[in-house]
């Protein structure tokens, strides 16, 4: 009878939404685990890039930075956690002024299946950061139709210092445009900068995109500032409790259900790279002009069916690469692109001739 007893008030805590299998609906918040599956360092990235796994920058401004993977972190004794990388934004080129629509945020969209784990309810952020520069930062919490935020402030005291931040954020609004399946359930954004169009009032749930306050400091203002964020985690409930740890395997395949790669793990993406381990590969059947190709399994089911984008491994350009010949085959091209798998077609060209071995490398992205 204990027994039961037991296994039903666990059943009950698990549906109460309490006792979640993972706690932590961020992922990746941890750059020690987190794969940088696109590489550890990004110099002046694109608006809309992304860096570490699940990690994106966004911005309006005539500053520019470099992310990168940096050898920091929190120490065991501060995070009750052992890790050793953090997210770092370095400004290379100065914004003095910030001007009405200017904006740097860094984010992370959260899949709308995972937002229901904490939607309608209060919710809590933790999170390590570090800045050259001090004073008042905010963070913002956006729907998928950007038309509900919330923006909260949080104060770096000490330059060049790790601090714990602490946010707790009230239940989340029935009204407004909200994903709870595969599209964008909640959009989290740390804020460097935010010109008056994204400003408004912290601490309540607002009508409108917004990414902070009036006080949001002008961190992008010398060219020798430095933000860092480490150990990120959003939960159920208004109590921050300590960072979830998880192995890296299962990170890594919460990672590859919205980008992965034929290249090794610790291989960025890019055209020629000179390595072919890993590729997707096939033995011509035929020689001469023939449309042949590979089925590629991914490793993970993707969000959505994911846009694929190929990679000569030796040459610079798209086109697949005949081993044996030592030279350019044809074109790449997708076939029945699914959430499971895609065929990777090649379009022979002449001098191919069979049993040539013939391969590609690839990157598929479902991001949200």
């Amino acid at each position: 009878m204990s027994i039961n007893n037991s296994l039903n008030n666990t059943f009950i805590t698990d549906y109460n939404g309490l006792n979640k299998l993972s706690k932590n609906i961020i992922i990746g918040g941890n750059f020690t685990t987190n794969p940088w599956q696109r590489g550890v360092s990004f110099v002046t990235p694109l608006t809309g890039a992304y860096t570490a796994d699940r990690f994106k920058v966004d911005y309006v401004t005539t500053a520019t930075t470099t992310i990168t993977q940096a050898a920091d972190s929190p120490t065991e004794t501060q995070a009750f956690i052992f890790s050793t990388q953090a997210l770092s934004t370095a400004i290379t080129a100065a914004d003095a002024a910030i001007a009405a629509g200017d904006f740097y945020i860094i984010s992370q969209a959260i899949e709308g299946y995972n937002f229901t784990n904490i939607a309608q309810r209060a919710f809590t952020l933790s999170f390590w950061v570090k800045s050259v520069k001090t004073g008042i930062y905010c963070v913002s919490f956006r729907n998928s139709g950007s038309d509900r935020s919330y923006v909260a402030e949080y104060t770096i005291n000490t330059t060049n210092t790790w601090e714990k931040k602490t946010i707790t954020v009230t239940a989340s609004p029935s009204a407004g445009t909200w994903d709870y399946t595969t599209g964008v359930g909640l959009s989290v954004s740390f804020a460097l900068a935010c010109g008056a169009t994204f400003q408004t009032t912290a601490n309540a749930w607002q009508t409108g995109n917004f990414y902070g306050t009036a006080n949001q400091v002008n961190g992008l203002d010398s060219n020798t500032n430095v933000f860092i964020l480490a150990l990120i985690q959003i939960e159920s409930g208004e109590v921050a409790t300590p960072f979830e740890q998880r192995m890296e395997a299962e990170i890594i395949k919460d990672c590859q259900r919205y980008f992965q790669k034929t290249f090794p793990m610790t291989t960025a993406p890019a055209q020629a790279s000179g390595t072919q381990l890993g590729a997707i590969q096939y033995r011509a059947i035929l020689t001469g002009i023939f449309a042949n190709g590979q089925t590629w399994d991914f490793a993970s089911i993707m969000r959505v069916a994911p846009t694929i984008t190929y990679f000569n491994p030796i040459s610079a350009n798209t086109n697949w690469y005949n081993v044996t010949l030592a030279a350019d085959s044809g074109a790449s091209s997708s076939l029945n692109i699914g959430d499971r798998a895609a065929f990777a077609s090649n379009a022979q060209v002449v001098g191919d001739t069979a049993t040539n071995n013939i391969t590609i490398h690839a990157t598929a992205s479902a991001e949200l």
